[in-house]
């Protein structure tokens, strides 16, 4: 793979930009992405308090302050860049894995909602009175989401997000380590950067698109949790920073950004990137504030964990790795368990709790009570049937 062509850099021009005495636009750039960083920081920090001192509901606060970190990466990640210019592919490309876990989180947490929805305590009964319908922006297909598939298919197109967008980033490090990433060449196909992204936005519509589908399916099950707000906040993470970043770089190859005395033009889309992005955190933690909100919580007993603890179970991953392999274990042998068109037999099937690893032992009773997914049962733990079974 060719090496990225020169690049008039900031290695010698980065220290000079701070010992100027003048405010210029890179400064001011600056400024306020400090000052809006310092604000989505503090929202932040105020709803991940909020969330950890009532700490209650673990298998979806877990989720949820997962999701609450985003903007406060973002910012973070954004605002440094303006310190260290040179190291913007670096910064972006944690950014991007970032946003891979909380889309499956996102996920996670609406299958926690969907668990505790139903008055039998069946939990699968909430998939079982759907009917055959339309595929979303695909009407001429349909499925049918009581086949036996159908939570494991969804699940696994929204996971293989959070493999697929890190092992991209990690692999565009070593790239530009090595000089041949070359994001200011865009779409040339000489350089990796050409197909990273490519790789990385189809799994991105994957992921969008399975966690549209499911959520279509089941809003209506958990209305009363509010999920639009929650679900447009990730929406927002997702496609506003893929659509900005897209119009910058049109507006760079039509030479309306240009270069200044100390940045190439690269280097000023950058800046305008991050300066927005900064600007976006502090509507998307208040938005996610709101949507988020602790009062679902703020009743219920004695927390389960405390303040450290939960910051630090929201931060293992083992509950995805479980999720990834379970998902990936049917994809591949589940033919086992179905008859004749694919649907499970209602005598022998796979519930949908064991399809999504929920423990309902609560019943109705525990609608709003814990469910401790720290005693997650492995994949291999999943019963099939044999054939010879039914």
């Amino acid at each position: 793979m060719a090496k990225c062509p020169e690049q008039p850099t900031l290695s010698s021009s980065e220290q000079s930009l701070w010992d100027s005495g003048n405010w210029d636009a890179f400064k001011v750039q600056w400024a306020i992405s400090g000052v809006c960083s310092l604000i989505t920081m503090l929202i932040t920090l105020w709803s991940v308090i909020s969330h950890s001192r009532h700490y209650v509901v673990r298998d979806e606060q877990r989720q949820i302050l997962r999701i609450l970190y985003m903007p406060a990466v973002f910012a973070l990640v954004s605002f440094l860049t303006f310190r260290h210019y040179n190291g913007y592919t670096y910064f972006s490309l944690i950014d991007a894995a970032y946003e891979a876990v909380t889309v499956s989180a996102f996920l996670l947490l609406l299958v926690q909602y969907v668990a505790k929805s139903t008055r039998s305590g069946d939990i699968h009964a909430a998939l079982a009175t759907k009917e055959k319908r339309k595929m979303p922006l695909f009407c001429c297909f349909r499925y049918r989401p009581t086949k036996a598939y159908f939570v494991h298919a969804v699940k696994w197109s929204v996971l293989q997000f959070v493999i697929i967008r890190p092992l991209g980033s990690l692999v565009g490090i070593i790239c530009e380590a090595a000089d041949v990433f070359c994001e200011s060449e865009g779409m040339d196909l000489h350089y990796a950067y050409v197909y990273i992204n490519i790789i990385t936005v189809i799994s991105m519509i994957f992921a969008m698109y399975g966690l549209l589908l499911f959520f279509l399916l089941v809003k209506n099950e958990i209305e009363e949790r509010k999920p639009l707000k929650k679900f447009l906040s990730v929406k927002f993470i997702v496609i506003v920073p893929t659509l900005q970043s897209l119009i910058l770089s049109f507006l760079k190859s039509k030479d309306i950004i240009k270069a200044t005395d100390s940045l190439t033009e690269t280097e000023v889309m950058n800046g305008i990137n991050a300066m927005l992005i900064c600007l976006e955190t502090v509507f998307l933690s208040f938005l996610m504030l709101r949507a988020y909100n602790i009062s679902e919580y703020r009743n219920h007993n004695t927390p389960v964990k405390g303040f450290f603890g939960a910051i630090l179970d929201s931060l293992n991953p083992l509950d995805f790795f479980y999720e990834i392999a379970s998902s990936l274990r049917f994809l591949i042998k589940g033919n086992r368990a179905t008859h004749g068109h694919g649907h499970l037999q209602n005598h022998n099937r796979i519930s949908f709790s064991e399809a999504f690893n929920v423990d309902n032992s609560h019943g109705a009773a525990g609608r709003r009570e814990h469910v401790d997914l720290g005693h997650f049962r492995s994949p291999s733990s999943v019963p099939l049937t044999k054939p010879e079974d039914v």
